[in-house]
């Protein structure tokens, strides 16, 4: 690409089928990357490389796409729509220099533009931000509306540069006269609301804006850069990519008014990366995409990777377009490039100095809140399933897969349907495995409520030597959560010391099976306070046997009832959907906690059973359109209510006689 006297990360992120693939593709085009656009239904542009991608026409993958403009270059990160990839795209805005959010400018800003926005502004390091308006040339398409809502939704900060007209991009700076009178007014208001964003940002300017004397443009550049470097400033461009209009001035305006952030120092370390993005290309192999953060990469050098505790030699450094791998000499900060084939590796990696200690700010991980059951068709599959799936997971670290061994389920937690399907594809197509899918089943827990005294008897006589264990022991709730307790009360040798431990092991294994539902049991306290041997016939299994039958009949004299994990769940939506988010919290036998303020969200918190928000996230994007958030945290177990428990005691019986039967 040539020498430039500068390189900049931009990232360009938006809802679905605003445009920023088909935005980026015209970009390289424009600066010579590529001989012409390729378009996204006919599967043909550098950033949509996936299979999934190119069938779904949808991006789920951040790409890196640079291109020198004017001695520039320009490192754009084009970033996936949907919000089950939102990963990828706050990756994105936290290790760029700038952001640029593309705007649907014949519809309205979308939810994902609106969800990342509110990430973008609760980041620790400034950055500018810059809107571009894409579709201007559509009949529909409606420039007052589509800013007034940016204004209104995002940031009354943010103002037009230029106005669209008959196919043809006019700054608001410019001569005038010959737009039509509506244009010319609406220009002249941008301007206005321009000047009041950025004037401030110098003392020269603001008293000639003051005075209505000419400013220069010189001086509105200075302006420009000082106002958008403190968040005080957000450009609105207008253009189309069909029409290739307004794209030169997106580059002019990036390449003029954005520089390189400064990056934490990282004493005593010369060299420091983070892995943005790893790809799994069938025929390259693993491919790290690594945003260099100080000092260079290089073919041949050594560097330490803080989480697998490994010293990396580095095969071959490249710079990447799209999927395509370009040789390089040396990748230096503030660029990117990529590693080849480096199994130590995968998204979020840090790579760094040897022996030297650096704080990393790493890539935000969102919370994966659908949790689904994932069984190959194939019994044979099992371990290729989870291989492929953590070969998966190198990728998009967002979702989680672990095998639960008291439900006996492989469970996957996906960000949403979206994502969950993305899996599947790549499992199939590229690893070619078949699954099925089922609920995640809820690990309910049994205990008591009341005390029970009872009797454990084991004897049996076989002519030879037999089995004798007999014990009595009192059981009674412990504090929830305080776990099980054995309490040892026997006096005068009723039962010999050796045999003690193995009551406690007889009951032990029947509280891990259950005893009304086989759900392990939970916060009981247990007396052994007599029994009887015999000395010739008793032994370690009979006390066992004996203990863990004890257990039982006390277990259920105690009054049983059955425990529920409960989630404490934080809502942030905005205030008119406030009712309707209650209303369903109620409706799942959830506690509302408070309500509190939060910029213009509503922050809800309540507590509700883990039972009602397995498939929660289907019904919050249906309820909220995608306008709000929540998280989940485990909070305690609470008691089942008896009509639910009942039913729940049913169907788990049911259950494990077919198992039995099988």
């Amino acid at each position: 690409m040539g020498l430039s006297e500068k390189t900049i990360t931009v990232a360009v992120v938006g809802s679905v089928k605003s445009g920023k693939t088909t935005l980026v593709e015209n970009l390289l085009a424009k600066a010579g990357v590529i001989d012409k656009p390729g378009k996204v239904e006919s599967k043909n542009t550098v950033s949509d490389f996936d299979p999934f991608e190119q069938e779904r026409q949808i991006s789920i993958n951040l790409t890196v796409e640079p291109l020198v403009w004017k001695n520039v270059k320009i490192n754009f990160l084009d970033t996936p729509g949907f919000l089950d990839f939102k990963m990828d795209s706050m990756s994105a805005i936290k290790f760029s220099d700038a952001v640029l959010f593309v705007v649907d400018g014949s519809s309205d800003i979308g939810v994902t533009t609106e969800m990342l926005w509110d990430y973008y502004l609760n980041l620790e390091q400034k950055k500018p931000a810059l809107f571009f308006l894409n579709k201007m040339d559509k009949a529909e398409a409606d420039q007052s509306r589509v800013v007034d809502q940016i204004r209104s939704l995002l940031s009354n900060r943010a103002a037009p540069l230029s106005v669209h007209a008959n196919d043809k991009v006019v700054s608001v700076f410019d001569d005038l006269s010959g737009l039509p009178e509506e244009l010319r007014n609406a220009a002249a208001e941008y301007k206005e609301m321009v000047l009041d964003a950025v004037a401030e940002a110098d003392d020269v300017v603001l008293e000639k804006y003051l005075s209505g004397e000419e400013i220069t443009q010189e001086e509105l550049g200075r302006c420009f850069k000082s106002a958008m470097a403190n968040g005080d400033f957000f450009p609105i461009m207008a253009g189309s990519c069909i029409n290739d209009s307004g794209l030169e001035k997106v580059l002019d305006f990036l390449s003029e008014n954005v520089s390189p952030l400064p990056v934490p120092d990282f004493p005593n370390a010369d060299t420091v990366g983070i892995v943005l993005k790893t790809y799994m290309d069938p025929y390259v192999g693993r491919i790290s995409v690594i945003k260099m953060l100080k000092g260079s990469l290089t073919t041949g050098s050594q560097l330490w990777n803080p989480d697998t505790e490994q010293l990396i030699t580095i095969p071959k450094v490249s710079f990447i377009v799209g999927k395509k791998i370009v040789d390089a000499e040396t990748v230096a900060a503030p660029d990117i490039g990529a590693i080849v084939k480096v199994e130590e590796l995968a998204t979020n990696s840090v790579l760094c100095t040897p022996n030297v200690k650096v704080d990393v700010p790493r890539l935000d991980v969102p919370q994966p809140l659908l949790p689904k059951a994932i069984e190959p068709k194939t019994k044979s599959d099992q371990e290729k399933l989870l291989s492929s799936l953590h070969k998966i997971q190198t990728e998009d670290p967002s979702f989680i897969v672990f095998y639960d061994r008291e439900m006996k389920q492989t469970v996957i937690e996906v960000q949403g349907e979206m994502q969950l399907n993305a899996i599947l594809g790549k499992l199939h197509d590229r690893y070619h495995v078949e699954v099925t899918l089922a609920p995640r089943e809820v690990p309910y827990r049994e205990t008591i409520k009341g005390r029970a005294q009872a009797q454990g008897r084991y004897v049996k006589q076989t002519g030879g030597h037999g089995q004798y264990g007999v014990v009595f022991i009192e059981i009674w709730p412990t504090e929830r959560s305080a776990g099980y307790e054995f309490e040892d009360a026997i006096f005068g040798g009723a039962i010999p010391n050796n045999y003690i431990p193995s009551v406690d092991k007889g009951i032990r294994e029947r509280m891990s099976k259950g005893v009304i539902a086989g759900y392990p049991v939970v916060d009981v306290h247990v007396k052994l306070f007599d029994g009887k041997y015999h000395p010739v016939d008793s032994s370690d299994m009979a006390f066992q046997i004996a203990g863990s039958l004890a257990f039982q009949e006390a277990f259920m004299n105690a009054k049983p009832i059955l425990l529920e994990p409960i989630y404490k769940i934080t809502i942030k939506v905005p205030e008119e959907l406030v009712g309707d988010i209650m209303g369903d919290i109620n409706a799942r036998r959830g506690r509302v906690l408070g309500i509190s303020a939060e910029g213009k969200w509503q922050v809800i918190t309540a507590e509700v059973p883990y039972a009602e928000i397995i498939e929660y996230a289907k019904d919050f994007m249906s309820i909220t359109g995608g306008r709000g958030i929540y998280n989940t945290e485990f909070v305690r177990y609470e008691e089942v209510p008896p009509n639910i428990a009942e039913q729940i005691i049913e169907k788990r019986k049911a259950i494990l006689e077919k198992e039995k039967a099988e």
